[in-house]
């Protein structure tokens, strides 16, 4: 087995020859997920906790015999899940491709540029939405795990909003669209799985994180929505730091709900 560290350090002439006799390669695009994921928490931690804040609970000096505080050792443990969640999903595709016939290198590639291609088509058209629509639909992905739960716990929703710059939020919000559809429906599924599964993820939750009933409904619960980032559901108990009563606003589930029956199959 042979498992790039370092960014395009075998050529795809020297990887198919691996394969050909029988060597398992993973690619840099997969195998350096993990800084990626862990850098881009950091400076959503940086970006989204005032310096106070941030001083106060993301910084220590070991050398000076300082002890981590409790914020930092939820948030990075939840750092860690996320990057193990993404490498699973990541190894799932993977492996499912490398079964129908396709060599894992190129699985890798293929995967990495179809997310990419889902990532800047969404970012392209997601002005093309009301404003209601990319509000509920940021929310939606917001709390089902592009951000972890410890940080939504002590900020809110609202807060992470006003403190992290727009495009920073919509960066983040794509990424983890594409990833999840990708990761979901492979590399053949067509537009309509991708406007079912935004239908999905705009779909309204109560407080509790269940999604609500729709109007009309008979009020048996939809099917689940695809599988978080890997951060584990927020515990009934304030994380350390976190600011109490964060609950969401009734007014959001009922804007919601009509937002997500009136999305546009041709949006996308």
């Amino acid at each position: 087995m042979v498992v790039e560290g370092a960014n395009l350090f075998l050529s795809d002439l020297a990887c198919a020859v691996l394969e050909r006799a029988g060597v398992h390669v993973f690619k840099d695009a997969s195998t350096n997920k993990g800084g990626v994921n862990g850098s881009s928490l950091e400076v959503l931690a940086a970006l989204a906790l005032p310096p106070e804040d941030h001083e106060a609970l993301m910084a220590y000096d070991p050398d000076a015999g300082g002890e981590p505080p409790e914020f930092r050792q939820a948030y990075v443990k939840q750092m860690f899940d996320t990057i193990v969640d993404n490498s699973r999903k990541d190894f799932r595709a993977i492996w499912t491709c490398n079964q129908n016939g396709m060599p894992k290198v190129e699985a890798s590639r293929r995967l990495s540029m179809q997310i990419n291609r889902v990532k800047d088509s969404f970012e392209y058209h997601h002005e093309s939405m009301s404003e209601t629509e990319r509000n509920c639909l940021t929310r939606s992905v917001l709390r089902k795990g592009a951000v972890p739960p410890v940080m939504l716990e002590r900020l809110g929703l609202e807060g992470i909003l006003r403190n992290v710059p727009a495009n920073y939020v919509l960066s983040m919000v794509s990424a983890w669209i594409a990833s999840r559809y990708v990761y979901r429906f492979g590399l053949d599924a067509s537009e309509v799985s991708f406007f079912l599964f935004l239908r999905e993820l705009m779909r309204p939750e109560d407080s509790e994180g269940r999604e609500a009933e729709r109007p009309g409904g008979s009020g048996e619960q939809d099917d689940a929505a695809p599988a978080n980032a890997g951060a584990p559901a927020a515990a009934a108990a304030p994380a350390p730091g976190a600011s109490p009563g964060q609950k969401r606003p009734a007014r959001e589930a009922a804007e919601c709900a009509p937002a997500a029956a009136r999305l546009r199959l041709g949006t996308f």
